[in-house]
């Protein structure tokens, strides 16, 4: 396994979909074709993505995309934050509408 880093200077989908995947690229990207794969997005709060508080939902859109496109079979997303309320919900930082839109 390894670990990477690199700069993305917007939540711009396209710049934001070129970083991940110069991520992948160069890192020991897991073999998920025909795999079901869970995507953890760090929802600590319900607060907007404004507030860069969670992961913001481009970020979840566009791995969930690169994820597909490297063949998964299945994308799930989920989280368990042990110190939210039961009201914390993925969709009022936009996370739900992100995992909808890309069929996760």
């Amino acid at each position: 396994m390894s670990t990477a880093i690199t700069g993305c200077g917007s939540y711009d989908r396209e710049e934001v979909r070129n970083a991940l995947t110069l991520l992948a690229d160069n890192t020991e990207f897991p073999d998920v074709r025909g795999k079901k794969v869970l995507l953890k997005p760090n929802i600590l709060s319900d607060l907007p993505p404004e507030t860069a508080v969670t992961t913001h939902p481009v970020i979840v859109r566009e791995l969930i995309r690169l994820v597909y496109e490297r063949g998964a079979g299945e994308v799930l997303c989920g989280d368990s934050s042990g110190m939210q309320t039961k009201a914390l919900s993925a969709r009022a930082c936009g996370i739900e509408d992100a995992i909808r839109a890309e069929g996760a």
